[in-house]
């Protein structure tokens, strides 16, 4: 059994590609978990995040390293941009992580583009089975939407909504409670800011009536 990731980051290995899945891996190994949510969860921060960083010859199948880091993590985070369709590998790490997990563990963060035009179709489309007139039934493919975060949109709002939407999924805990908690935990931090500034000038005001 190998070392346990909370997810493990697919993309293709290309220019804008490799910047923003190393941008996702510094926002969730540096984003703080509140205090009371770490109780709830269980998870003080995330720290275990999967980032392969070289790139594999077409030829070649998944190395060991790969495959089994991909069966140890919680998670799998696709990177989807235009070279997203263009890569072998996105696709094969795909297939093996639902091999293993269910397709609720798959989390797609866009780059660039239109969803539907840079988010995998193995992502896109389901097997479902419907039932016809006579009784019988049939496989169809069915669309479905997976949890996507957002990071064509400005850097502070990328911080703000969609960096605490992936932690979210992540840890286990519904979005809007994340973001309450980071409200409730700036807004503390600005009345202690405020009360250590208060109580710094009624000493100087002290200081100066004496």
């Amino acid at each position: 059994m190998g070392q346990h990731y909370n997810a493990f980051i697919s993309y293709k290995h290309a220019e804008l590609d490799n910047k923003i899945a190393a941008q996702i891996e510094k926002d969730l190994e540096h984003y703080h978990i509140p205090r009371k949510l770490q109780k709830k969860t269980g998870y003080k921060r995330i720290e275990r995040i999967f980032r392969d960083k070289d790139e594999l010859p077409i030829t070649s199948n998944l190395s060991g390293t790969i495959e089994e880091a991909l069966l140890n993590s919680e998670y799998l985070i696709v990177l989807c941009s235009k070279s997203t369709c263009l890569s072998t590998w996105v696709e094969r790490e795909i297939k093996l992580f639902l091999q293993n997990h269910p397709r609720e563990n798959v989390l797609t963060v866009l780059a660039e583009g239109e969803p539907q035009d840079v988010i995998p179709r193995i992502l896109q489309e389901v097997e479902a089975e419907r039932t016809k007139e006579d009784g019988t039934t049939e496989t169809i493919m069915q669309s479905v939407e997976p949890l996507s975060c957002d990071y064509r949109i400005p850097r502070r709002e990328i911080k703000s909504a969609e960096v605490p939407r992936m932690v979210a999924a992540l840890i286990g805990c519904p979005y809007d409670e994340l973001i309450n908690r980071q409200i409730s935990l700036i807004q503390n931090r600005i009345l202690s800011c405020l009360d250590t500034i208060e109580k710094g000038q009624m000493k100087k005001d002290l200081f100066i009536t004496f």
